[in-house]
């Protein structure tokens, strides 16, 4: 593995970054294109990662937003936390996890598991240990976003870069947990608005995160599989590599959605709203 103790690329004029801004401006332009209702168009292009359920959703003016609010509290977690990561340099930080630090991420993820096992007792009708609520749902949904973020992170700095930093931990700073809880409030009081006017811009992010996550994921793999580990100086070198990635994202995402909803159709389910 490439070892340096430098975490900030400088930026430069490259064409090979243009089609990386130019490509995901066509294909929201494409999106918001198409004739459908921008309700209709997210519920059908995130169907294959939410169950979609209405009780559990929050609603704006009567639109269902295109995630539940535990997924909306995964997904606008990933997203802060990931836009910090990179922001901070700390997407170049790839010292392995200590134990501490694990058992942080641990009890991070474990609260979602709890509140969502409770929820599962109660959708079996057992005894379950509290009243399950949509904020609940969105607070422990987000403190496991926290997790994907730095997961997705540390899997981009210990397998694309070339320059990275071996002291640091990805999880380098435990105030960093705080930092994103804080900068996530103003998204999550938003979502427990149902204010109207924030339907669209809500739904366009939820669309934009999921999408970056399969696509950090996407990078990751496909890099492996070619054998281009640590070969990246920046996400100006990406090139072919970041647009594949993003093709197959969004493949992904199209398929499990036309997977889930034919086996929605053939078992029954929560249909497309």
């Amino acid at each position: 593995m490439a070892t340096t103790f430098s975490n900030r690329i400088p930026l430069r004029s490259n064409r090979a970054v243009q089609p990386l801004i130019l490509v995901p401006l066509l294909t929201t332009l494409v999106f918001l294109a198409l004739p459908w209702s921008i309700e209709h168009k997210a519920h059908m292009a995130l169907h294959g990662l939410c169950a979609q359920r209405p009780s559990h959703t929050y609603t704006f003016n009567g639109r269902l937003l295109p995630f539940d609010a535990r997924m909306t509290g995964i997904y606008s977690g990933f997203l802060v936390t990931t836009l910090m990561l990179f922001l901070s340099g700390a997407h170049r930080w790839c010292r392995p996890p200590s134990i501490s630090r694990l058992a942080l991420l641990g009890v991070l993820g474990g609260v979602m598991a709890i509140d969502g096992f409770n929820s599962f007792l109660k959708d079996l009708a057992v005894p379950y240990l509290y009243e399950p609520k949509n904020w609940l749902r969105l607070v422990t949904g987000m403190s496991s976003g926290i997790v994907l973020g730095f997961a997705l992170c540390f899997l981009i700095a210990s397998s694309v870069w070339k320059s990275v930093d071996t002291r640091r931990q990805t999880l380098d700073q435990l105030r960093s947990i705080p930092v994103i809880i804080l900068l996530w409030t103003p998204i999550g009081l938003a979502i427990m608005s149902g204010w109207g006017p924030l339907y669209v811009p809500l739904t366009l992010m939820f669309v934009f995160a999921a999408a970056l996550a399969l696509t950090m994921l996407s990078l990751v793999i496909l890099v492996i599989l070619r054998k281009r580990d640590f070969t990246f100086a920046g996400v100006q070198n990406l090139g072919g590599y970041g647009l594949a990635a993003l093709a197959l994202a969004v493949f992904l995402m199209g398929l499990l959605s036309v997977g889930r909803t034919l086996l929605e159709r053939s078992v029954g389910g929560t249909p497309l709203t």
